[in-house]
């Protein structure tokens, strides 16, 4: 992993929080429905493979480190809004 993937993934996030406007671990999978079918159904397949992913990355991450403190503070269990039948795909063509 280099700088130029964070910085990338970071932009995504910030992407996807500017349309949600909430935290993303609120996120549901009706929200996800909406951002990857409707909001992003011109979008290049790379674009949203990468936003897929880079959301993907993060709620990982917080499931991993912060699920318990992140349910104690908010009530919340946090869950990915995409599970692996939904993630959006990357054209196989070249």
């Amino acid at each position: 992993m280099v700088d130029s993937t964070i910085r990338n993934d970071t932009n995504y996030l910030e992407l996807i929080r500017d349309w949600f406007g909430r935290p993303l671990w609120e996120m549901q999978p009706a929200d996800a429905d909406v951002y990857f079918g409707k909001v992003l159904r011109d979008a290049k397949p790379s674009t949203r493979t990468g936003l897929a992913g880079a959301l993907v990355v993060f709620l990982q991450f917080l499931e991993l480190r912060h699920k318990a403190e992140l349910h104690s503070l908010t009530g919340r269990v946090i869950e990915c809004p995409l599970d692996e039948m939904n993630r959006p795909r990357a054209s196989v063509e070249p």
